[in-house]
């Protein structure tokens, strides 16, 4: 699994994890468009599953289903350690 590293708190640093279930991709132009996510830190187990990023302009962000105060900014992707 791949986990990313987002910004919630608009600081510029991560500050939370949530775990990446799906990529979109526009085929014609090989473009992502969407990037879907789990965020196993919240309390709303059954609101964490069905979440996304948008792609635009090289900025990746979403906004979590369960609390649409917070804004993810996307800062940094990686592999899970087994």
């Amino acid at each position: 699994s791949v986990r990313a590293h987002v910004d919630r708190t608009n600081d510029g640093k991560g500050d939370h994890w949530v775990a990446i279930s799906y990529v979109t991709i526009d085929v014609p132009t090989q473009k992502v468009t969407s990037i879907g996510f789990y965020d196993p830190g919240t309390v709303h187990k059954q609101k964490g599953v069905n979440n996304y990023f948008t792609v635009k302009n090289r900025q990746v962000k979403g906004q979590p289903s369960y609390n649409k105060n917070y804004i993810y900014v996307l800062t940094a992707i990686r592999r899970n350690k087994k």
